[in-house]
């Protein structure tokens, strides 16, 4: 009886046909046998592949070249996926079967809607294979033929998988930079992608628009924002990339992007190279506003230092509202500490200690209190005596209340602190450091501008308090500022009035601004 793997025609039960059969298990005398024995070529198993499919994916060539000149067909296509013999060897990087059956008449435009699979070359530019694509470039395929789902051209998917080499290529080979894909995205957008600075460089210098922006708005500069591609991003930006442009969804600029995710040394490089510290979006959303809602301390620390206005309304909240609002204590601390005004943080007649208790009633969890007190400590510094301001039936009323008089004991403990060489308390310092005149008249005078700046040891035993230094240097350094100011224009006024008493002039210099102060030292007012 002839063996069950030499009939010709009839399949196994899950329809496994002799030829297939003998394919899958690579040998050439078998095929041979079963083929002249009558066996159909192109019969299809039931994924709808041919032997010659299964000899290909299996890289026999030998059985290949067998069933070739025997006839079989080279653009057969499975019935579920649509690939072709050709597909398989491209997929495989095999260029000599590529050879094989594009000169024995395997169409290289071969493609369906219906299965949704593309031409061969889609898979050759996937895996970054130089010769493939160079080869079905020479038989006919146009250098910026659009591919896949997006419609990409070989460029915009060489270049976000970051193949250097295939870029190199199809660039020689004038593929057009400016081509978009479906999500109108070019070749610059993908190569920021892949993250390769070669890349990005050689496609600017193509003369791409640099500032193209997809469906969504996103321009290069901003996906290497989002991406953290440092060194792409100082490429962008040196080669004019703008770093105000929106994007769709949130109207944020890629700088305002880089402070929400954190990425200080992107901010550092922006703000070094000239962007304005207090940049906003349409909606006048700055970018410490956007570092306090997402709690990116460093560079809200960054921001102030480089002169951030911390007492900035967008849609009538400060950056100190967001960072209440954020329920965030260590940024809220640090605005306070470098000016941020608790009533300018008022909105609409909400006061900033309200809405943090809103924070708490709203999620109660007990972190959430710490807020309340940083809130809780500075209103009683600032503003003391006040009256009871902790409602009752605010969750941890007891805690918070307790706190409340915690801090009052602390005052009175500064109040008898008595700064050295002189008659004030520390308290009184404190409260008239955020004063104009009043606190120019301490600095004025030598030794208590000396124990001022070294009060840091005076507040050591108050444990709540300990920390408030930065808030009073803060204020010190406004102060010497405002007063070398004072001195300045203080001559201006000289000139012309100079029978007015001193008193007087700086009593009228008190109510201006800086802004006010400089404009009267720089013009002829008086």
């Amino acid at each position: 009886m002839e063996h069950s793997m030499f009939r010709r025609t009839l399949p196994s039960s899950i329809r496994i046909w002799p030829l297939h059969r003998a394919t899958k298990c690579r040998s050439l005398c078998d095929v041979q046998h079963l083929v002249e024995g009558g066996a159909l070529i192109n019969e299809t198993d039931y994924d709808g592949c041919t032997a010659l499919h299964i000899a290909v994916h299996s890289k026999l060539t030998d059985i290949v070249k067998y069933l070739v000149e025997k006839g079989a067909d080279v653009n057969a296509t499975e019935v579920s996926r649509g690939r072709s013999p050709l597909h398989y060897a491209t997929f495989n990087n095999d260029l000599e079967l590529v050879r094989l059956l594009t000169e024995s008449g395997a169409n290289v435009q071969y493609s369906s809607t219906d299965v949704d699979i593309d031409m061969p070359i889609l898979f050759a530019v996937e895996v970054g294979n130089i010769e493939i694509v160079k080869y079905y470039l020479e038989n006919g395929i146009d250098v910026d033929v659009k591919l896949g789902k997006y419609k990409m051209t070989p460029l915009h998917i060489a270049a976000s998988r970051g193949y250097i080499k295939l870029v190199d290529f199809l660039l020689l080979n004038n593929a057009n930079v400016h081509l978009k894909d479906l999500q109108n995205r070019s070749s610059i957008h993908h190569a920021v992608i892949s993250g390769k600075v070669k890349i990005v460089h050689d496609i600017i210098e193509k003369g791409v628009n640099i500032n193209d922006g997809d469906i969504f708005k996103w321009t290069p500069l901003y996906i290497a924002c989002r991406e953290n591609y440092f060194e792409i991003v100082k490429l962008l930006f040196q080669n004019g990339a703008m770093s105000n442009l929106e994007e769709r969804s949130r109207n944020r600029c890629p700088v305002h992007l880089a402070t929400e995710m954190g990425r200080i040394e992107i901010i550092k490089y922006f703000i070094s190279g000239g962007v304005d510290v207090n940049l906003g979006t349409t909606e006048e959303c700055t970018l410490l506003h956007v570092a306090a809602r997402f709690k990116q301390i460093e560079i809200v620390k960054y921001l102030l230092e480089n002169g951030a206005d911390v007492n900035k309304k967008i849609q009538g909240v400060t950056p100190l509202y967001v960072a209440v609002d954020s329920s965030c204590p260590n940024v809220t601390e640090l605005l306070i500490q470098n000016g941020a005004d608790l009533k300018l943080a008022e909105c609409e007649g909400e006061s900033i200690l309200s809405l943090a208790l809103e924070v708490v009633r709203a999620y109660r969890p007990r972190n959430h209190t710490v807020v309340v007190k940083v809130i809780i400590k500075y209103t009683v510094l600032i503003y003391n005596p006040i009256e009871q301001f902790i409602p009752d039936g605010c969750p941890f009323f007891e805690e918070l209340t307790q706190y409340c008089k915690d801090c009052q004991k602390e005052i009175t403990g500064m109040k008898n602190v008595i700064i050295k060489n002189s008659t004030i308390s520390l308290y009184q310092i404190i409260c008239d450091s955020n004063k104009h005149n009043a606190f120019i008249k301490y600095l004025c005078n030598d030794n208590i501008k000396n124990e001022i700046q070294n009060i840091e040891d005076c507040l050591k035993e108050f444990s709540i308090y300990s920390n408030i230094n930065p808030l009073i240097q803060f204020n010190i350094k406004k102060g010497i500022q405002r007063m070398e100011l004072f001195k300045d224009a203080d001559l201006a006024m000289k000139k012309f009035v100079p029978k007015l008493p001193l008193e007087i002039r700086w009593k009228i210099l008190d109510y201006l601004d800086l802004t006010e102060i400089k404009n009267v030292i720089q013009s002829d007012v008086f």
